[in-house]
């Protein structure tokens, strides 16, 4: 994958929530491991994104892919990916140095997640996967290659970077099942949030 982000193509809605978004449409760029996704613009400028942590809340979520560009070239490391949960939801949040986010990819893979050096399939547990794409990306610390959670995470049972090459950074995440997510920006420190629901963590009144 080249260094400079390009999306890819965009049919589905979702409901996806990012914070001071200003679009700025590109030319897509088709990925077979995902279906199509839906895009949202170029990512918000930077100091403008919320600080505090979203509080663990009902949600409907999407399981569409979704994709958001950027017009940045160069890389952004990862430092941290982390994991939390609260009654029917789970958290993964990953964590950048820096003062904005990279453009990224989110989508259930359709089958298992290949390491992109080796090709080989990654024994990760969970019967379905997310995978988490970052660029123009890079992971230089030990705290952002793998992820493990315990019994009372009711969705995400694992995580592991799968491929860290060329500017781009792909994360897989093993999950129980197919859950509906949502995504959040947040800076001081840059982070993207993913939030996964549980059967019983629905939004009210759905």
């Amino acid at each position: 994958m080249p260094g400079a982000y390009q999306r890819i193509p965009m049919l589905a809605v979702v409901t996806v929530i990012l914070l001071g978004c200003a679009p700025d449409p590109q030319e897509p760029e088709v990925d077979a491991a995902i279906p199509d996704v839906t895009e949202d613009p170029a990512g918000p400028a930077p100091g403008a994104l919320p600080t505090e942590d979203p509080p663990f809340e009902a949600f409907e979520g999407t399981t569409s892919p979704i994709a958001v560009g950027t017009e940045r070239v160069e890389p952004i490391t990862l430092s941290d990916v982390r994991a939390s949960s609260r009654e029917e939801h789970d958290r993964v949040v990953f964590e950048f140095r820096g003062d904005e986010l990279p453009g990224y990819e989110i989508g259930y893979l359709e089958g298992a997640p290949r390491d992109c050096e080796t090709g080989r399939a990654v024994d990760l547990a969970g019967d379905r996967h997310l995978r988490v794409r970052f660029s123009p990306a890079g992971a230089e610390d030990e705290g952002a290659a793998s992820l493990r959670t315990g019994e009372n995470f009711p969705v995400v049972r694992s995580g592991r970077m799968i491929c860290d090459r060329e500017n781009s950074v792909d994360w897989a995440i093993g999950i129980t099942e197919t859950a509906p997510y949502r995504v959040l920006e947040l800076g001081e420190p840059v982070r993207l949030v993913v939030d996964l629901r549980g059967r019983e963590g629905g939004a009210s009144g759905s």
